[in-house]
Formats: structure tokens, sequence, C-alpha cells
């Protein structure tokens, strides 16, 4: 279920999931989402209470996700056989999946 908190002053939405675990778990995602998963005999103020002991933790692991997330939107991907530069040679490139920031080729697999 999606909920609200506010940590520090700023409104963020969460989405806390009950099943069988040990302990309070929170999650800051790459796309900036957070979830939270608790056991279903924990109360919802122990976990917003949590969240409040970790605000300064949950909020910075937040703008990581974000810039990291702009900064993924911001990269232009390798096309396939698109002509890619190297110090020695021009090559062909076939790239299956990856972005020009990710490694020195220009993406996670080139052949």
């Amino acid at each position: 279920m999606i909920r609200e908190i506010v940590l520090n002053g700023r409104r963020l939405s969460y989405e806390l999931t009950r099943k069988q675990v040990k302990n309070i778990n929170l999650r800051v995602r790459g796309d900036a989402c957070v979830h939270v998963s608790a056991s279903p005999r924990v109360t919802l103020a122990s976990i917003e209470r949590f969240m409040q002991e970790n605000a300064d933790r949950i909020l910075d692991a937040v703008e990581k996700a974000k810039k990291r997330k702009a900064l993924r939107q911001k990269t232009s991907c390798l096309r396939t056989a698109e002509p890619f530069f190297t110090w020695e040679s021009h090559i062909a490139c076939v790239c299956l999946r990856g972005c020009a920031t990710r490694s020195g080729l220009g993406a996670e697999k080139c052949f």
C-alpha cells in the first residue's frame, strides 16, 4: 500500500509491504522510489518511528537516486553498429544494451 510521511519537513511517499520478515527493511530503488517491508506484527507507528530516526539517510539516498536517474536519462545510448572510435582504430560496435557512460567501450556488451 502507498503511504506518505513527512521527513525533516519534506513529504515522501513510500510503498509498504507486509510479509514475513524479521526486520523493518527499507530500500530506495533506482527510480528513487522508497519501499518498506515489515512483518504484519510491526505497528505502523514503529515503522514511521524507524523512518524518522533514519530521515537524513533516507532523504540522502533518494536525492542520490534522483541524480543518477537524471544522468541516465541525459546520456545518449549507442545504437546498433554505430561507429565507435578508440585510440588505435575505428570499430563498429553492435551494442546489446548500455549507455555511453557505463564503460570504457561505451556499452555493457559489445562484439
